[in-house]
């Protein structure tokens, strides 16, 4: 089985810095820095058709995004008098199964 699959290792690393959510609209509006970080792991059947690109017909993959399970936030409203903060998402995982048709 090992001359058929290959492993796959990868991940990301995302960063955003301070930001404010409305233009010139105080502390309240202020998006805190944040880091995320993405993780995935699997296996995938080795190129076939001899082109060196790597990419096989098949491919399973568990994932992980924001692994570290990071509380943040991707906007803040205001509608008369209530703000509002939208969070990210949380720690997200899965498994994805792939197959390429030609």
């Amino acid at each position: 089985m090992a001359d058929r699959w290959q492993p796959l290792v990868g991940g990301a690393i995302r960063y955003q810095s301070d930001s404010d959510a409305i233009f010139l609209g105080g502390n309240q509006f202020q998006l805190p820095a944040r880091t995320l970080l993405d993780l995935r792991t699997g296996v995938q059947t080795r190129d076939g058709d001899g082109d060196g690109d790597g990419d096989g017909d098949w491919s399973i993959q568990a994932f992980g995004r924001n692994v570290t399970n990071k509380y943040y936030w991707i906007n803040v409203a205001h509608a008369i008098d209530t703000v509002v903060r939208y969070a990210g998402m949380p720690a997200t995982n899965g498994i994805t199964i792939r197959y390429r048709y030609h």
